[in-house]
């Protein structure tokens, strides 16, 4: 066992997706809080680098596009692996273990991080593997994780660091006068994620008649077309387009500045877990108990079949919480 005060180095894995690393912010805030005066470095994907670059809990971000944590990748994706990026994954483990760690921490509970727990090398290890989803919020699990290996919850607010230029576009943003300022995400990374698009048209254009609310979209510049066809339905001034104009750290300002968010299971529902700004996820096949939001801070619809939700049912819903 390595007494508190040999931990001087510190490793986080999270290279995986936006909602994971949101998740997963409180503990770094707790491992932070255990170990004061020890250097962090975190791996994270490249999608999550502004994130993790304004996080005061870590010392240094190390970016690494790791290949099985893409989704669905199938045993083409994996042979891929095993040929072509197993010597790119050798190197970047081997200049890890050039560091020396005391702590190497992973959150992750999916089996293809066996082999990587494996080969990094520290003095003690925090693995995720070894802490099973048994039910609950994946918040808890992570929480029971660091508590087994005496790291406890802290319940501090969380912190970013913005800089000037995120507070610029952010006040760009909130213009004009509203009682309710709502962010919508209607495209996840995944179809069967996705609640269709004409479902959201009619949805955002019965929400728009209370001229008080406005709805702001987000997404990537590649939804920017298909989020601009969605304004144009539903014709009304308080309906915004910030598709592609918004980098996570802003997005996560413009949370703690908004009165509520809503969308399908994807990361920017979850950024809401930093800002606790309540929140509003249509689920499809994965889990409502494990990704749902806090109880207290809002709610959820789910069918396996996503197609299968009604409108009315979700308007009916988000009339009690907005």
């Amino acid at each position: 066992m390595v007494k508190n005060d040999k931990i001087k180095k510190i490793l986080v894995m999270r290279p995986e997706h936006i909602g994971d690393y949101a998740l997963s912010l409180r503990s770094l805030a707790s491992i932070r809080h255990k170990y004061p005066e020890a250097k962090i470095d975190i791996v994270v994907g490249p999608w999550n680098k502004s994130l993790a670059e304004a996080t005061p809990y870590v010392d240094n971000v190390i970016i690494f596009q790791h290949p099985l944590v893409k989704r669905h990748i199938g045993y083409k994706g994996i042979l891929k692996v095993i040929t072509h990026d197993v010597v790119a994954i050798s190197k970047f483990i081997a200049s890890l273990n050039k560091q020396h760690y005391d702590l190497y921490v992973n959150f992750s509970d999916r089996k293809y991080n066996r082999l990587l727990d494996r080969l990094i090398i520290s003095k003690k290890k925090i693995l995720g593997i070894n802490k099973k989803y048994v039910g609950g919020r994946e918040v808890f699990r992570i929480k029971e994780l660091l508590k087994s290996s005496g790291i406890n919850t802290i319940n501090d607010s969380l912190k970013l660091n913005f800089n000037k230029k995120d507070e610029n576009i952010v006040s760009s943003v909130l213009s004009g006068n509203y009682t309710k300022r709502v962010l919508v995400h209607s495209i996840t990374s995944l179809p069967e994620k996705d609640w269709p698009l004409k479902k959201w048209k009619e949805l955002l254009k019965m929400i728009s008649k209370n001229k008080n609310v406005e709805l702001l979209l987000i997404g990537t510049e590649n939804e920017k077309n298909q989020l601009e066809s969605v304004k144009r339905y539903v014709k009304n001034k308080n309906i915004k387009n910030l598709s592609g104009k918004l980098s996570l750290t802003q997005l996560v300002l413009l949370l703690s500045k908004c009165d509520f968010i809503f969308g399908g299971d994807s990361g920017p529902v979850h950024l809401a877990e930093i800002t606790k700004t309540p929140s509003f996820i249509i689920f499809g096949p994965t889990s409502s108990d494990r990704w749902g939001p806090e109880k207290n801070l809002g709610g959820f619809i789910k069918n396996i079949d996503i197609r299968k939700i009604a409108v009315r049912d979700v308007f009916s819903k988000l009339k009690k919480l907005i």
